[in-house]
């Protein structure tokens, strides 16, 4: 126990650092509603900030893939034709 009698020389000082946790969520509701509801991000950055979509390249191709198939629809739809939309 050579350090014994330094314990008493010892000074200790606690450092505190606060800490807040961010609302995302609403830091983005203020951001969309100062920009009047347009889009704050592109759609890739969106896609490569999801967690549940990678790979990224993958989701991408799915998403344009929905989309289409969107689109061909609402075109059977307005047309009344009910056949694949051929390009």
């Amino acid at each position: 126990m050579a350090l014994a009698g330094e314990v008493d020389y010892l000074v200790l000082e606690p450092v505190f650092t606060p800490y807040l946790p961010k609302n995302v969520k609403e830091e983005i509701e203020i951001l969309s509603v100062a920009r009047a509801g347009k889009a704050l991000i592109s759609n890739q950055t969106a896609i490569e900030q999801n967690p549940l979509a990678a790979p990224y390249e993958e989701e991408a191709d799915r998403m344009a893939a929905d989309e289409e198939a969107t689109m061909q629809s609402m075109t059977r739809e307005l047309t009344g034709t009910f056949n694949p939309v051929t390009p």
